[in-house]
């Protein structure tokens, strides 16, 4: 039986990658992309695939939301996140949101087949260095601030993200369809709940979690 496969992602080249290890795996076959996601939304409804691999950064309607809304119009399609945010956050966000597998792009091409196969047999896969992170994150003087971060919920996660990458409130707003209202009162929750008082204390936080490294490959 051959699993159809959506690709939804920003970038052409890693489309195209994508598209071209799929096919050595005669189990699989894609039956379209997209650049964005409201477009991958739009072909979800329409293709029905078995597999979307989703990235999470992308313009407007990013991987997470597109994500919660595939899932809740199709729950019987399963994603396969694959980004180059390594951080332990969104992989434990995602999983919970119910999610498949969560891959690092600069995975090898044995463990995207091995993550495929997974979720294909009904299972869950999580990339090697997202693992690695995921046990490494209670250790060491980085737990609490860790454990801090544990507190955001999913859209303030993303808002904070936004603004550790040094975007406005009015741009975080148009980028996620949210008010400039709403948008600062997540932000100022965050502050609350990581007991800071501006976005300076929210990126040294970052920094000193390794953020900023991550952040600046998709820049």
């Amino acid at each position: 039986m051959v699993t159809t496969a959506l690709i939804i992602d920003d970038h052409e080249i890693v489309r195209i990658a994508i598209r071209y290890k799929l096919q050595s795996m005669a189990m699989v076959r894609v039956v379209g992309d997209a650049a964005n996601g409201s477009e991958g939304l739009r072909l979800a409804k329409e293709l029905h695939p078995d597999i979307i691999f989703m990235d999470i950064l992308m313009p407007g309607m990013d991987g997470i939301e597109t994500t919660r809304k595939v899932l809740a119009y199709h729950p019987g399609i399963k994603i396969i996140i694959l980004s180059k945010v390594q951080t332990y956050l969104y992989p434990a966000y995602l999983l919970k949101m119910g999610v498949s597998a969560y891959l690092s792009k600069n995975c090898t091409p044995e463990e995207m087949f091995t993550a495929v196969r997974n979720v294909i047999a009904g299972k869950r896969y999580i990339s090697s260095i997202i693992t690695e992170r995921l046990a490494l994150k209670n250790m060491g003087g980085r737990q609490k601030i860790a454990a801090s971060f544990d507190l955001l919920s999913l859209r303030e996660l993303q808002i904070a993200l936004q603004l550790i990458e040094g975007k406005e409130v009015n741009k975080i707003a148009a980028i996620l369809h949210l008010s400039p209202q709403t948008v600062r009162a997540h932000r100022d929750r965050i502050f609350e709940k990581l007991n800071i008082r501006n976005s300076v204390a929210l990126i040294l936080l970052a920094k000193e979690l390794g953020y900023l490294e991550e952040i600046s490959l998709l820049t």
